[in-house]
């Protein structure tokens, strides 16, 4: 079975941003929560500061999608890689 690129890799970015989306509003409203999630993107992440705000929430979300989409990607032509090599009929 081979993997789709594309699609898994647009999963994998909708998931990521909408999850750095998700995270930062809801630390606007509880203060503290997901902090150690937010400033470890924002070690990774220029122009995200990791402080929940809306604008940086936005950001936060669009680098999650650029990066969750390429990284979905790999993976999924890594798995293709690998299966067409190691699965032999």
């Amino acid at each position: 079975m081979k993997l789709k690129i594309g699609p898994l890799g647009f999963a994998c970015g909708v998931v990521l941003g909408a999850s750095l989306l998700l995270v930062g509003l809801v630390s606007q409203c509880c203060e503290g929560f997901g902090s150690g999630f937010l400033t470890a993107f924002a070690s990774i992440y220029p122009w995200f500061d990791g402080t929940g705000a809306i604008g940086d929430s936005l950001i936060g979300a669009l680098f999650g999608f650029v990066d969750g989409w390429i990284g979905g990607a790999l993976i999924a032509w890594l798995y293709n890689f690998c299966s067409s090599k190691c699965h032999k009929e």
